[in-house]
């Protein structure tokens, strides 16, 4: 915050976050939890009490000024109060020492480092902007600028690693149940409003599958002797929807038979027998198919599979020539969305 205004800041001493994480990394570390955790109290002032949520919410600048007092020497005694509980745990251990010695080091060479690296240091061309003018350094502005540049990559490989870090080689060891020895997920029957369970503490229904590293945390997840893992999910949900709704010809008809909807539609669009059909052409087909349903342009289509627009634009009239009936419950649901004000 500092720095946005223009002010540098020497001389760090400590970081209750930091020390917090490195004495729990599985736990939460924000204030109200290290409060509540080390100090027993949970009757502290906290943002929304003085800020509001939701629309009603107003910003800091807004408040009361003996309340902003308050809440500010509220806060900050109570870092102190907890930097007091958790530095003599670190002072303990050689080895939780260094380790946090070296994470107050890493804590200054983040900060509004990526961006400085990446567009001033190197010029890189800036993709986008955060809300404050500052050049964007999300997940998607990396992944363009990794096509062209070896650093982006790196930070996204590493950035991927850190979340399965965190996520699961770190967390799941701190789920096990003492009794059984083994991981528990629970399954929430009535949260979301697909119909589909949910599944929490942890989530296994986005264990990952698409990196080698992920793939080896699925080999993790194993059944006891004689049991089986057994997974069960929709089958192109969204497209069978579609095909009930709109009553296609085409999409019906693939569905009746069993066939593989990506591989059909990618044998229309490329002109091909279902055989020939390549994984990147599926891939391509799988992009078109739900992109399609979802209202994706030509232009979109073409960033997202890297092509020219006039070729994106090939693929969507080839698409709705092959599914005239998905072509036509859009238009319907368009005029009927402009004539009521709302759709069914």
């Amino acid at each position: 915050m500092f720095a946005n205004a223009g002010v540098t800041i020497r001389g760090y001493a400590h970081d209750t976050l930091l020390e917090s994480y490195v004495i729990e990394a599985h736990k939460p570390h924000s204030l109200d939890s290290l409060v509540s955790r080390h100090l027993g109290r949970d009757d502290t002032l906290s943002y929304e009490q003085v800020c509001g949520k939701g629309t009603k919410a107003i910003t800091f600048d807004q408040v009361a000024l003996d309340v902003a007092t308050r809440y500010s020497g509220e806060d900050a005694d109570l870092t102190l109060q907890v930097h007091q509980r958790l530095w003599p745990q670190i002072q303990a251990d050689a080895g939780l020492t260094r380790i946090y010695a070296l994470e107050m080091q890493v804590s200054e060479v983040l900060q509004k480092q990526i961006g400085e690296i990446l567009f001033d240091r190197l010029q890189l061309p800036v993709q986008k902007k955060t809300a404050s003018g500052a050049p964007s350094t999300d997940e998607e502005v990396l992944e363009k600028l990794a096509e062209d540049y070896p650093l982006p990559r790196v930070i996204l490989d590493h950035r991927s690693l850190s979340k399965l870090k965190s996520t699961y080689t770190e967390k799941l060891p701190q789920m096990i149940n003492p009794d059984t020895g083994r991981v528990h997920t629970n399954y929430a029957q009535a949260v979301a409003v697909t119909g589909r369970l949910a599944s929490n503490d942890p989530n296994l229904q986005n264990i990952p599958v698409r990196t080698a590293e992920g793939r080896r945390i699925r080999e993790a997840f194993i059944a006891p002797k004689g049991w089986l893992i057994a997974s069960s999910d929709y089958s192109q949900i969204e497209l069978r929807i579609m095909a009930h709704l709109s009553q296609d010809a085409g999409l019906l008809a693939a569905f009746a038979a069993g066939e593989d909807i990506h591989r059909a539609t990618a044998a229309e669009i490329f002109g091909v027998t279902p055989l020939e059909v390549s994984s990147d052409q599926r891939r391509m087909a799988k992009v078109i198919n739900f992109g399609l349903i979802y209202g994706m342009s030509a232009f979109g289509l073409a960033r997202n599979l890297g092509l020219e627009r006039s070729a994106a634009q090939l693929y969507i009239d080839r698409y709705f020539a092959r599914y005239p009936g998905v072509a036509a419950y859009m238009e319907r649901t368009r005029k009927l969305a402009a004539e009521q004000g709302y759709v069914e």
